[in-house]
């Protein structure tokens, strides 16, 4: 390890849990490698979360190296029950799911008192995972003496501090910034040489010129289009960029969370939006081939199916135009040609490694490249495009009495962030990145450092579209959030939580809804959770009482496709009392049916449906934890429910059955589901029994437009074959 690794070691050795929070690229797993190491020797039962594949797969070597007998094992995947019950029976250390063992907490397959720990890569995962939310929270109110040990690269992530450490259950976090002494003298720069290539080489400064005094050719419609795109780009953040406080650069470099917390109101996400377009569109520029980024333009433009906030820019038609004419350009793209031009000053044997972010680009790149190096050759090229390299195309795709042969060293090529320990892997002596980013420089410096070697880098820039500006704006912003999150330590509270009281109370949930918060918001309001898989409604209450929960996006979606009043539907024919819970997140207003709605047809559907359902009661809900708590009054005095029977619930065993002439001849109907046939075999032993109900009952059961389609079509058909 690295000074500043072994200083965060030594720290969480003394500490009983925390949270690491490093720059990007600072190699965390490099700590973690080396907990599941001294884990497994000791024999601790420890759950490893959020471990990529290839880091799972080095840490299990490492522990092999280390003459470790029982090596940490991999039950995140594809592992039964029964594997896992046997796993669980031993002191091992396993890479796992938080969403499944946190239904094994909630059956009870596992006694959390056993686990000594928990160590969490990529943490920041938990603002946006309510399974490992779940899993933490049972966890640590079962076992407060359990171990969390979190670690994340992403700062960005953390702007509300206080809430993150509430949800990982930890009281001590560890700050580890790339401007901090310790990690700047662990460190050595290595040699990046920043090549400078200009869209408009007659309008480049000379100091921003390559030394070798190498020009290369740019497509005048590569330049015409990215003066456009640049120029919309510049209109659209005069106009809007002040309503999110952004500058032109600030919108294509500033994490995209920072954004979304600026995003108060539906316009606000309608510019977020448009900001993300204009990302996505300068790197299609500058990544993909003339046609691919003619597709990604054309694909976005503005209709009135879908609209753009963008589009009312005299600047769109021109941008089009010229795209549209760059789409059939043949010259090879600056960068291309740079990266020729530096491969002919490198001796033959070293090692080259190209890095670009997007399988299209080094798709690309492998592609150019095979025009110039030989066939015979192409075996010293490696990487995942190796197989591109081999093809012998028919017709070259280059004039070499033009561009040249070249004499290749060693290249591999490979995705930019395909894996952590790309640099290790390779090996290289040269790394030419196509791209600039944080990420990738500072895993290069990592690798440089700790392999003691003198790696010579070059960074492809084009001046005019801001690339080491905007790799310059993500360091300052990067050092500014830990800044301020540093200061923000001494307002966070250093007492334990309290671990959650959970009462004998009931409620049977089904297994989708552990992607939601409402899980999490049962257990804090004191409910026992049976997690199971429901085909009528989310939540079973009683025997009687059933609760479909609708978010306020997922309502309107499901109130267009027609899907709620289906399994409102479904509700009224198994229980007695159907709900409908309604639930807004904290940051949306809790009147937002009304405020957002302005034609009111949200509201007057939902009206329509209780006028259609008479019996059906709606609870309204300002978050999770209002919905947990409401639904924990609504249970006092009413009796547990049945496991069994709401399992039972929608799995119809009536005289229709799976193999029946009557339910093949259901489900060949196109616009019969699987869900309308059971509503159907619920209700009626035969076909002639289906025949015999009223328009209006078939309305009833399957829904107006589903009922009266079935009802035109048995009665225009069916019953008369039957006659």
């Amino acid at each position: 390890m690295l000074t500043y690794q072994k200083q965060i070691w030594d720290t969480l050795l003394e500490q009983e849990s925390g949270l690491v929070l490093c720059g990007k690229g600072m190699d965390t797993i490099e700590i973690v490698k080396q907990l599941v190491v001294k884990y497994s020797q000791e024999s601790k039962f420890v759950f490893v979360f959020g471990c990529p594949e290839n880091a799972k797969y080095k840490i299990i070597w490492e522990c092999a190296d280390c003459g470790i007998e029982f090596l940490p094992k991999d039950i995140e995947k594809a592992v039964g029950k029964k594997e896992r019950d046997q796993a669980y029976a031993a002191n091992n250390v396993y890479f796992h799911s938080p969403g499944i063992l946190a239904k094994d907490f909630l059956l009870e397959t596992i006694d959390p008192t056993k686990i000594e720990g928990i160590i969490i890569y990529n943490a920041e995962s938990i603002l946006r995972d309510p399974s490992l939310q779940t899993c933490i929270a049972y966890y640590k109110s079962h076992h407060p003496k359990g171990f969390i040990k979190a670690f994340s690269e992403r700062p960005a992530e953390f702007t509300e501090l206080s809430s993150v450490m509430d949800l990982l259950w930890i009281r001590f976090v560890y700050f580890s910034p790339r401007f901090e002494e310790t990690v700047k003298n662990s460190i050595n720069p290595c040699k990046i040489q920043i090549v400078h290539i200009s869209i408009h080489p007659e309008r480049a400064s000379p100091k921003k010129k390559h030394s070798d005094k190498f020009v290369p050719v740019v497509s005048p419609e590569f330049a015409r289009t990215f003066d456009f795109l640049s120029l919309l780009h510049k209109q659209f953040i005069s106009e809007y960029g002040r309503q999110l406080n952004v500058s032109p650069i600030d919108s294509l470099s500033l994490p995209r969370r920072i954004l979304e917390q600026r995003c108060t109101t539906d316009t606000h996400q309608e510019i977020l939006s448009g900001l993300m377009f204009f990302r996505n569109a300068f790197f299609a520029l500058i990544h993909y081939p003339p046609e691919a980024f003619y597709e990604f333009l054309d694909s976005h433009r503005p209709n009135p199916l879908n609209p753009q906030i963008w589009a009312g820019f005299a600047e769109v038609n021109p941008l089009y135009e010229a795209a549209k004419k760059y789409s059939t350009d043949s010259l090879p793209s600056p960068k291309l040609q740079y990266i020729v031009n530096i491969l002919e000053n490198i001796p033959k044997n070293k090692r080259v490694l190209i890095l670009a972010e997007g399988t299209a680009t080094v798709a690309m790149i492998a592609q150019y490249l095979s025009s110039f190096i030989p066939a015979t050759d192409s075996k010293d090229v490696a990487g995942s495009v190796h197989s591109i390299l081999d093809v012998d195309d028919e017709e070259p795709l280059l004039d070499p009495e033009v561009f040249g042969v070249l004499t290749a060293p060693i290249i591999m090529l490979q995705e930019m962030h395909a894996q952590a320990d790309i640099f290790d892997t390779f090996d290289p002596d040269f790394v030419i990145f196509w791209d600039v980013t944080l990420l990738s420089v500072r895993r290069l410096e990592i690798y440089n450092t700790r392999a003691s070697k003198n790696v010579t880098g070059y960074a492809l820039c084009y001046d005019e579209a801001n690339e080491m500006t905007a790799m310059e704006t993500s360091i300052e912003n990067e050092n500014q959030i830990f800044t301020k999150l540093i200061s923000k330590l001494s307002t966070i509270s250093k007492t334990p939580l309290e671990p959650f009281v959970v009462t004998n109370r009931e409620i049977v949930v089904d297994d989708r809804e552990f992607r939601s918060a409402m899980p999490l918001a049962l257990l804090k309001a004191g409910f026992k959770i049976t997690p199971s898989v429901i085909t009528v409604g989310d939540y079973v209450l009683t025997k009687d009482i059933v609760i479909e929960r609708k978010a306020y996006s997922d309502l309107v979606q499901s109130l267009k496709s027609g899907r709620l009043l289906q399994q409102i539907q479904r509700m009224h024919n198994y229980y007695k009392s159907p709900m409908l819970m309604l639930e807004f997140g904290d940051v949306d207003q809790f009147n937002a049916i009304s405020d957002r709605d302005k034609n009111g047809s949200v509201m007057a559907k939902i009206t329509t449906i209780i006028r259609v359902f008479p019996n059906l009661r709606i609870i309204w809900g300002r978050n999770a934890n209002e919905c947990a708590k409401t639904l924990l009054l609504l249970s006092r005095g009413k009796d547990q429910p049945s496991l069994e029977m709401a399992q039972e619930m929608g799995n119809d065993g009536s005289n229709i059955n799976d193999d029946s002439k009557a339910v093949r001849f259901l489900s060949v109907i196109p616009f019969l589901s699987k869900e309308h046939v059971s509503l159907i075999c619920h209700r009626c032993k035969n076909i002639r029994e289906l025949l015999s109900l009223p328009k209006d009952e078939l309305m009833t059961i399957l829904g107006p437009q589903i009922g009266i389609k079935l009802f035109s079509l048995l009665h225009s058909q069916a019953k008369n074959s039957l006659k």
